[in-house]
């Protein structure tokens, strides 16, 4: 289940006995100018583990993130997460 999808979280609580209040999302751009931090996040656990799991596409996936980024920078066009916030209470 992803859990950076709304219906997929709004989901996930409710069959936990929540009652949802409000579910917004939320763009979050990275401070990322460089390389060097793009390679700081391609290093977190999560992401590093999705590429190690790409086995022979590692050098392919990392060559495309790469050439998406620098045509993100050239467009002066921020790295974004989106991110999905909820107020929920349980009775």
């Amino acid at each position: 289940m992803p859990l950076n999808d709304r219906e997929s979280m709004i989901k996930l609580l409710k069959e936990n006995g929540f009652e949802i209040e409000f579910c917004w999302t939320e763009t979050l751009a990275y401070d990322i100018y460089e390389k060097e931090g793009l390679d700081k996040i391609l290093k977190q656990p999560r992401i590093a583990k999705i590429i190690e799991e790409s086995g022979e596409k590692k050098i392919q996936i990392l060559s495309e993130v790469e050439n998406i980024f620098n045509q993100m920078k050239s467009n002066k066009t921020p790295l974004t997460a989106e991110i999905v916030y909820i107020t929920a209470r349980k009775p």
